[in-house]
């Protein structure tokens, strides 16, 4: 993250307000070292004052450094409040506006949440598998190839490049935010900002002021000006997750919204159109709670123009295969190791789970298994999944897990069939189908490496080898 400010006592507050953060902190006295900074790449958060030296202002700077990476995530502060001022800032993109002397912790807080939200602007989001880009194990990727992720994926296409709201339905830990988040970076807006709020996390009486902002001394509290997530993201899209915990005072307010475009403060008597889409996400019936009158139907309606339902993951258990495999790789990189080898037995055990957490939930039993695990395989009393029959591989998998494990060698042999027939050789799949081969044969003998070898026609010594990449 960079400061930007001509005063040295407000660069080292700063220093010492954010040494224990995990930033690296960059400061800066005038716009155009920070700018020349800024083009070096690896900014995601600048903090910077409206009233700098060196001939240019800090909406100048702003400015510039939108045209350099629109994704940076901006603060700017002032000493001297101005409504052209903060309204000529979130023109320019501006994340949030703040008024010196500011509170350390506020300012903590908001450079926090500006990473995140760079954070989720910059991460991209893959569709697919690893088959078909190796990289995305070091990305945010809706994993599967189901038929019904392939609908999600159709869905996600033909409405990314509209501007009509999206309503993403889908149990919690489906991957509502990932798919928004899609959404987002395949639309026209992807180079302005994208801002995630969780209805259900925001006390209801702060709400409206979240959305909208407010003026100083619109309620007890309201100290200063705030401007609200639809005034900053003008351009740009706003994710609204958990949207039927809302409150029903609250959905008229955004209702209203939707209609007009137009965002008036708490507080204030004029309003101010912005260009803003919304993507909205539930766990919940809305349609139920919509007739019972818990959530206004209008607004229900108003929302559902265009809807994606992402499935659970009981639903599409021929993608756990796919999903173990990228989260294994994904944060066994992100702890410095290899990822460890999977027997079939614990592969089995995963498919035949029900997940009511979904695919959050396997992608927590993956971590801490990576955290606990102490040999280069994990087996399936590893998993923690004590009420799954057979999770010690002593008993026959049911026939829900063995169809799974059998449908993801059938796809495995699919691809090398389709690699025979494109480039004449297949190559980059059989090293994979000779693992999954091994490690069916060292379960089936219960780790015997001699009768393994002799199932595989292969010596013990290579067997050995296998084992060991």
């Amino acid at each position: 993250m960079l400061v930007v400010d001509d005063e040295e006592a407000v660069r080292y507050s700063f220093r010492r307000m954010m040494a224990r953060e995990p930033f690296l902190l960059e400061a800066f006295s005038n716009g155009r070292d920070a700018l020349e900074r800024i083009r070096g790449g690896g900014v995601s958060v600048v903090v910077l004052d409206v009233r700098l030296g060196g001939g240019m202002e800090g909406t100048e700077v702003l400015r510039r450094l939108k045209e350099i990476d629109p994704k940076i995530t901006a603060i700017l502060m002032t000493a001297y409040a101005s409504a052209n001022t903060a309204i000529e800032a979130t023109r320019h993109g501006a994340y949030d506006y703040v008024l010196k002397p500011f509170e350390s912790d506020t300012m903590r807080d908001l450079i926090h949440r500006a990473h995140q939200a760079h954070e989720a602007m910059s991460t991209a989001v893959f569709l697919g598998n690893e088959d078909e880009n190796p990289a995305l194990s070091e990305a945010d990727c809706i994993i599967g190839n189901s038929p019904a992720m392939q609908e999600v994926y159709k869905r996600i296409g033909r409405v990314a490049p509209s501007s009509e709201p999206v309503l993403i339905r889908g149990a919690s830990g489906a991957g509502k935010e990932l798919v928004a988040r899609a959404v987002y970076q395949f639309s026209t807006r992807k180079d302005s900002l994208f801002l995630p709020i969780n209805c259900g996390a925001i006390p209801e009486n702060l709400l409206e002021s979240e959305f909208f902002g407010h003026e100083k001394g619109a309620f007890t509290g309201a100290h200063e000006r705030k401007i609200g997530k639809f005034e900053q993201a003008d351009g740009g899209t706003v994710f609204l997750d958990e949207i039927g915990d809302m409150p029903l005072d609250t959905q008229v307010t955004l209702l209203r919204f939707l209609e007009d475009k137009e965002v008036t403060r708490v507080g204030a008597n004029l309003g101010r159109k912005v260009d803003v889409r919304i993507l909205a996400a539930t766990n919940r019936p809305l349609e139920e709670l919509a007739a019972e009158g818990k959530f206004r139907s209008d607004l229900y309606y108003r929302l559902n123009v265009f809807t994606i339902d992402l499935p659970p993951l009981s639903e599409r258990k021929e993608d756990i295969p796919l999903l173990v495999r990228y989260f294994l790789k994904k944060h066994a990189r992100a702890n410095g190791m290899e990822p460890p080898a999977l027997l079939p037995a614990t592969l089995m055990a995963l498919c035949e789970h029900e997940w009511p957490g979904n695919v959050r939930e396997l992608e927590n039993i993956i971590r801490r298994v990576l955290v606990q695990c102490r040999g280069h395989v994990i087996a399936p009393g590893d998993l923690g999944l004590d009420e799954i029959k057979g999770i010690t591989g002593q008993e026959a998998p049911s026939s829900q897990g063995a169809a799974a494990l059998e449908d993801h060698l059938l796809s495995l042999l699919s691809k090398a069939q389709s690699d025979l027939l494109a480039r004449g050789d297949c190559q980059a799949v059989l090293p994979e189908i000779e693992l999954l081969l091994v490690r069916l044969s060292m379960d089936l003998t219960h780790g015997n490496q001699v009768q393994a070898a002799r199932i595989l026609g292969m010596s013990r010594n290579t067997l050995r080898k296998r084992l060991a990449e």
